[in-house]
C-alpha cells in the first residue's frame, strides 16, 4: 500500500505540473475567465499529466476505469454511484480531478462499504478546505496558490497596459 501511495502521489505531482493556464492569446477578461474555468482543458491536461506519470512509473491505468464528468455534473455523481462503482471495479486507487470530486467519491466508497485507505486509496489535487474536513482526510497535492495569484495579477496588469509578454507558466506543486 505504501508503494502504491507513493506512485499515486508522484502521478498527481506530474498531474499538477501539467496544470497550465495560457493567457498569451487572451484579448479580454472574459476570454481569461473562460480559460480559467474550462473543465475540458484543465481536466484534459491533468489527465494527460497523470497518465504520463503513471507510464513513467510503470503503472498501467485502464481507460475502461476512467470516469469523465463536468463540474456542473458533480451534484449528480451520488445519484450515479453504481455506475461509478462499476468503473472503479477492483481498482486499488482513485485519482480525482479535484478535492470536491474526491470528497464525493470518498462518500460513495464509504457507502459501498469500502475502507479508505485500507481497501482503496483516494488522491486528489487542490488542497482545498474539503481535504481536511473529510473522514478520513484526503491525500491531496497543493497548488502554490499565492504564487499563482501573484503571477496572474502581474499578467493581468501587463494585459491592461497593452503589453505582449510570455504568459505560460508551469508551477511546481507544494
Amino acid at each position: 500500500r505504501k508503494d502504491l501511495d507513493t506512485q499515486t502521489t508522484m502521478a498527481f505531482q506530474a498531474y499538477a505540473n501539467n496544470d497550465l493556464i495560457d493567457v498569451d492569446e487572451t484579448d479580454n477578461v472574459n476570454d481569461l475567465k473562460k480559460k480559467l474555468k474550462s473543465d475540458d482543458r484543465q481536466g484534459t491536461m491533468r489527465y494527460q499529466g497523470a497518465m504520463e506519470a503513471a507510464a513513467e512509473a510503470g503503472v498501467q491505468i485502464s481507460k475502461e476505469n476512467t470516469f469523465w464528468f463536468t463540474t456542473e455534473d458533480i451534484k449528480y455523481l451520488e445519484d450515479d454511484a453504481s455506475r461509478l462503482m462499476r468503473y472503479i471495479g477492483d481498482c486499488t486507487a482513485v485519482l480525482c480531478y479535484n478535492d470536491q470530486t474526491a470528497a464525493t467519491v470518498l462518500k460513495i466508497l464509504t457507502s459501498y462499504g469500502k475502507k479508505v485507505p485500507e481497501d482503496i486509496s483516494v488522491v486528489s489535487i487542490d488542497d482545498a478546505s474539503q481535504a481536511t474536513t473529510c473522514t478520513p482526510q484526503l491525500t491531496t497535492v497543493a497548488h502554490p496558490k499565492k504564487i499563482m495569484g501573484t503571477v496572474l495579477a502581474q499578467s493581468l496588469f501587463r494585459m491592461i497596459d497593452g503589453e505582449k509578454h510570455e504568459a505560460t507558466y508551469k508551477f511546481t506543486p507544494e
